[in-house]
């Protein structure tokens, strides 16, 4: 089963991304920035979505060391507003759930879920 990784400084915003993933049909795991690391070394996952509340600079250093010990996990930032996009190794993706949705299936290379519907990656939250 394909497994997410959601990091972020917001246990509710956390929540409310696990819970708007599992309509990908992966396994969910969340945790906070100090945390985060450590659940990586004993599983391995597909996506890490680090999300928009973790401050800037800590986010780009956490992508590289997941980037550098982690090849093949994909890394996925949710920003505030932001088009879908890759940057340096790494996908910016909107917070809108149904785009959040669209962009994890693409990045694990699964099918939509029949309830899920088609999205233009180009959406920004409002």
């Amino acid at each position: 089963m394909p497994a997410i990784l959601l990091i972020g400084e917001d246990d509710f915003l956390l929540e409310t991304r696990a819970a708007v993933l599992r309509a990908t049909g992966a396994d969910i795991v969340r945790s906070d920035v100090s945390s985060a690391l450590s659940i990586l070394e004993v599983r391995l996952f597909d996506i890490v979505v680090l999300c928009h509340s973790i401050a800037g600079h800590l986010s780009e250093t956490l992508a590289g060391i997941i980037q550098q010990n982690w090849p093949g996990t994909r890394i996925l930032h949710v920003c505030a507003v932001r088009e879908w996009e890759e940057t340096r190794g790494a996908y910016a993706c909107s917070c809108e759930p149904q785009v959040l949705i669209a962009c994890a299936i693409e990045l694990l290379g699964r099918r939509p879920v029949m309830s899920v519907s088609a999205t233009d990656k180009r959406a920004q939250c409002a």
